[in-house]
């Protein structure tokens, strides 16, 4: 193997195993009034009135309107790891998924299994490039008794982020 391409293996795989174990840091607003993406246009918060591209979910909210700064909390730093192309699963008879976990379930409802899976390259033939990381993990206590009881934390989290891999040649 020529140095190169020691070189090349050696950081894709020092690449791959840092996408193993992303942190995140969560930022907390308090909830009193909703920035939405409202036909094309935040409708409060730090950007209202400006362009946006549509919003997420029931409630129709998205990074690109965020809320007012004054309602701003504070940050959460959270581990999204392990985060892999295959099924993971948190699971507890009792719904108790992490330590000090104050109200048993999930996301508001009763749960004795949380799932999310990925999905490897290579596993669509219309689409050999398309990749799906997922991993479910604990969020923390926020070190806050408020805040824990009002955003019901530590408690179990999830996430599922669908991407496209680029390959490169030289």
């Amino acid at each position: 193997m020529a140095l190169w391409e020691a070189t090349t293996a050696s950081t894709a795989a020092a690449k791959l195993a840092a996408a193993r174990n992303i942190a995140a840091v969560a930022s907390l607003f308090s909830r009193l009034t909703s920035s939405q993406c409202v036909a094309g246009l935040c409708s409060a918060g730090e950007r209202a009135g400006l362009a946006c591209s549509g919003g997420v979910g029931s409630a129709g909210t998205t990074v690109e309107c965020p809320p007012s700064l004054a309602r701003f909390v504070g940050r959460l730093p959270v581990a999204l790891s392990p985060l892999t192309t295959a099924p993971t699963q948190l699971t507890s008879a009792t719904g108790d998924f992490c330590p000090g976990q104050p109200i048993p379930g999930a996301f508001g409802a009763p749960a004795s299994a949380i799932h999310e899976a990925g999905a490897p390259l290579l596993q669509e033939l219309s689409n050999v490039f398309a990749t799906t990381v997922a991993g479910v993990f604990c969020v923390p206590s926020t070190g806050n008794g408020l805040i824990d009881l009002v955003a019901d934390v530590p408690g179990p989290g999830a996430v599922s982020v669908p991407g496209m891999a680029a390959v490169q040649l030289f």
